[in-house]
């Protein structure tokens, strides 16, 4: 209960300087605000994918699922909207669009870090309307795996009230 106040003591102390941060499992998420998008960092204990989500509900379906790997040095990332348990689809099936840049990108013998760039609003109704001072439910996940269909090893969500302005 102690790590779980200090950590949303830390989200609520870099809130004020435009920088949310967070670990869970043994994986962090850092996001700030630059003009129009937000930027995200993750970074996990795995040579396989790293994933971050956002929620209404605590669940993972209906969920805006944004997952990325590195192979032979190179980058890849999908945005998936989650349809039922076990059904993610990508946007662009839907739709939608893959509104992810990656800004930065590293995997070493022991973690794999990705740093990436969105539209503060979304670009399709598959993005999570994040909204400043609003609660929601953040899903970081990581899999020891590349395959996107992988299941994760760690999966865990986590409320908290979005402020990064």
């Amino acid at each position: 209960m102690r790590i779980l106040v200090f950590l949303l003591t830390s989200c609520i102390a870099y809130s004020t300087q435009a920088q949310m941060e967070l670990s869970l499992g043994g994986m962090s998420w850092k996001c700030n605000k630059e003009g129009d998008f937000l930027v995200m960092e993750l970074r996990a204990p795995t040579r396989g994918w790293v994933g971050v989500g956002f929620n209404q509900e605590n669940a993972i379906v209906q969920s805006d699922l944004l997952l990325f790997h590195v192979v032979d040095g190179k980058e890849e990332s999908t945005d998936m909207y989650v349809k039922g348990f076990g059904n993610p689809k990508t946007d662009e099936s839907l739709g939608g669009s893959h509104d992810i840049e990656i800004v930065d990108f590293s995997e070493t013998n022991y973690e794999t870090y990705i740093k990436f760039r969105r539209l503060w609003k979304g670009e399709d109704i598959y993005d999570y309307p994040l909204k400043n001072g609003e609660p929601f439910w953040l899903i970081l996940a990581y899999s020891t795996h590349d395959e996107f269909e992988h299941h994760s090893r760690m999966r865990r969500h986590e409320k908290i009230v979005f402020n990064v302005e």
